[in-house]
């Protein structure tokens, strides 16, 4: 098992640009206000921020739903980032958590892992969407 504490994580190229990521995020500055206020600092930076920028990269500008809501363009992110913003305000409001943690301190140490997990499944709940789509285009193939 020593491999395992040997291994070292190989950073891996974000797959959009800087300026693609907040053109597509810019209009949902209100949702990402409200996620990263109930998030410690250092998680977003460091774990949640790449995370949204593959997210970003992977679903673009797909809606969430053919006709019903968030059917336009960024639907998906909009949707995305609502709903970890909704379980992360019913996370903070709940004290479910603390039952499986009962110690104060190794409470306040885990607390921001249980909150990135929280924001992670209410961001990828609907990530499997992107496979239930076809892209259509003029002059271009369909894409699904």
């Amino acid at each position: 098992m020593r491999w395992l504490t040997r291994w070292h994580r190989i950073p891996t190229p974000p797959l959009t640009t800087g300026a693609l990521v907040i053109q597509a995020l810019t209009p949902l500055a209100p949702q990402l206000a409200a996620l990263t206020a109930l998030l410690p600092q250092a998680i977003f930076a460091h774990t949640l921020l790449p995370i949204l920028h593959r997210l970003v990269a992977f679903c673009w500008d797909l809606p969430a739903s053919a006709a019903h809501h968030h059917s336009r363009p960024f639907g998906l992110l909009t949707h995305s980032l609502e709903v970890a913003q909704h379980a992360l305000h019913t996370f903070s409001q709940s004290s479910l958590w603390w039952a499986t943690v009962p110690d104060p301190a190794q409470r306040h140490r885990t607390e921001g892992c249980w909150r990135l997990g929280t924001a992670l499944a209410g961001l990828l709940h609907d990530g499997g969407k992107v496979f239930d789509v076809t892209v259509t285009l003029p002059a271009a193939p369909a894409w699904n």
